[in-house]
Order: C-alpha cells, then sequence, then structure tokens
C-alpha cells in the first residue's frame, strides 16, 4: 500500500512538474511577445519622431529662403547691394541662425529617440526578468504537487514509504 502511496504521489509529481513546464513556457512566450509589442512601438514612434524632424527640417529652410528672399527685395530697394558689406553680413547672420536651429533640432531628436531607446530596454529586461522569476516560481511551488519545494516533495516520499 506504501508503494502505492508513493507511486501515486510520483504520478502527482510529474504532473505538477508538466504542469510547471507548460506554465513556464507560457510566461516565457507572453514575455517575448510583450518585449516584441513594445519594439515595434518604438520603432513606430522613432519612425515618428524622423517624419516630424524631416518636416520641421523642410520648413525650417523654406523660412530661410523666404527670409533671404525678403532681405534681399528690401535691400534692393533700398539701392543697397545684397552681395557685399553689413548686408551680406545680415545675410549670412540669418543663415547661421537657421543652421544653429536645425542642430539644435536634431540633437533634441537624438536624444529623444535615445532615451525611448532606453526606456524600451528596460521594459525589455523587466519583462523578461519577470518571466524567468515566474519560471523558478512554478517550477519550485509545482514541484510534486505539493505547493512547497522539490526537498520539501522528496521528505514526503521518504515518508510514505517507511
Amino acid at each position: 500500500m506504501a508503494s502505492l502511496t508513493a507511486f501515486s504521489t510520483a504520478i502527482s509529481a510529474l504532473g505538477s512538474v508538466a504542469g510547471a513546464a507548460l506554465s513556464a513556457s507560457q510566461a516565457d512566450r507572453a514575455a517575448q511577445m510583450q518585449v516584441e509589442a513594445q519594439n515595434r512601438e518604438y520603432e513606430m514612434r522613432a519612425r515618428q519622431a524622423k517624419l516630424r524632424h524631416e518636416i520641421e527640417e523642410r520648413r525650417r529652410r523654406q523660412d530661410l529662403k523666404e527670409a533671404l528672399a525678403a532681405r534681399r527685395a528690401r535691400y534692393g530697394g533700398a539701392g543697397v547691394s545684397a552681395g557685399g558689406g553689413s548686408s551680406a553680413a545680415l545675410l549670412a547672420g540669418l543663415r547661421r541662425k537657421s543652421a544653429k536651429a536645425g542642430a539644435e533640432a536634431a540633437e533634441e531628436k537624438r536624444l529623444g529617440l535615445q532615451s525611448g531607446l532606453l526606456s524600451v530596454r528596460n521594459s525589455n529586461r523587466r519583462a523578461l526578468q519577470n518571466a524567468a522569476f515566474a519560471n523558478e516560481t512554478a517550477a519550485f511551488k509545482g514541484s510534486f504537487g505539493l505547493g512547497g519545494n522539490v526537498v520539501d516533495g522528496l521528505r514526503q516520499i521518504r515518508k510514505e514509504q517507511k
């Protein structure tokens, strides 16, 4: 009778271990799906940020062209040559100001993307760590169907065999 009880305990343990393995596999799959979803979301946001930056850059260049043309027209209307002297210095100043604004916008975009990537990496790491912890917990709690750990399961089998 004791061997039958030990056998049923072993069968129960096998079922518990199989259940824990299935649970661990499902946790791994769920974590991987979460990581992939976070990566897709980051990529989408990065594409949107790149598109916004390109639009802003085109606008900035167009605004610069219009401002330079308006200044040249004003200088020409006043009878001042736009090709040299103080008028050329003012036009060069507009170009420098526009270039600086473009560089600042590019740096802001780069920092935003870098921050987003770090955030996604941290989220991915947490998701994978949580899945690993769930796997370990399921393996120990599910061992031998006792809700305890492997050592407790082995002690229970030994007791029943005596």
